[in-house]
């Protein structure tokens, strides 16, 4: 196993920034690598607060590196700074992956996606799109991404997403005022269409993009999610 014993004058220069960032394991995984392979260069963490990303990202190639990773709370942050994005990125609304290009301009990815259907393919290779509907637990923007990378993989029935972060949350409380009697099923029906507009509204705020298409994967479910529950309150007749 070849090793670097020592960094040179000409190290090449990484790092992931964040705030915080001692959680990251990339400076420990990049270096083991760095390392293996005998390559002259670091990998550094930069613990980098929000009101200081643009000043950072800039001073990049004034400190001679190559580039950086972006992890919490600076991913939709970047995808404003950088000079130019990828279409995958724009598309997520989320930069992870900053190249400083020869002209010292800024280059935006994201590699986020690719990462998770990368680790399905390890972990599952035998699963496949048309078996049936994929689920994704949580209401982060991180998990749009996944599903952004692989539309041209995962079947449109695949698509069909509970966001359970929010989307749980959401027909809990409606549940909770129907039992209580707070609200009854009556009234729900009658609100249902401002009901629809405020989802859609909700939707377009918090999406990690503003395509129509990640509108409607988190939308949908929470209409759905609200007639559910429209008719199991006729069911509990309330």
């Amino acid at each position: 196993m070849s090793e670097v014993a020592y960094l040179t004058g000409r190290a090449r220069l990484a790092g992931v920034m964040g705030w915080p960032v001692g959680h990251s394991l990339s400076p420990r995984l990049h270096g083991h690598w760095l390392r293996r392979h005998g390559i002259d260069g670091a990998y550094l963490p930069l613990a980098v607060p929000p009101d200081r990303l643009e000043q950072a990202l800039r001073a990049l190639p004034a400190l001679a590196f190559r580039g950086c990773n972006l992890t919490i709370p600076h991913k939709e942050a970047a995808l404003a700074l950088v000079d130019r994005a990828t279409p995958l990125a724009r598309r997520i609304g989320a930069v992870n992956t900053v190249v400083v290009e020869p002209d010292d301009s800024l280059s935006g990815d994201n590699t986020d996606g690719f990462g998770f259907l990368a680790s399905l393919a390890a972990g599952r290779p035998d699963w496949r799109a048309e078996a049936g509907p994929a689920v994704l637990l949580g209401a982060g923007g991180d998990n749009l991404k996944p599903l952004l990378t692989a539309d041209k993989f995962l079947s449109l029935v695949s698509l069909m997403i509970v966001a359970f972060g929010i989307a749980f949350e959401f027909p809990v409380v409606l549940m909770f005022l129907l039992i209580a009697r707070v609200v009854n099923t009556q009234q729900l029906r009658s609100f249902r269409r401002w009901a629809i507009v405020l989802i859609f509204a909700f939707a377009a705020i918090i999406t990690p993009s503003q395509d129509p298409y990640s509108l409607f994967l988190m939308a949908i479910p929470l209409v759905l999610f609200y007639e559910a529950c429209i008719i199991i309150g006729r069911i509990m007749k309330r």
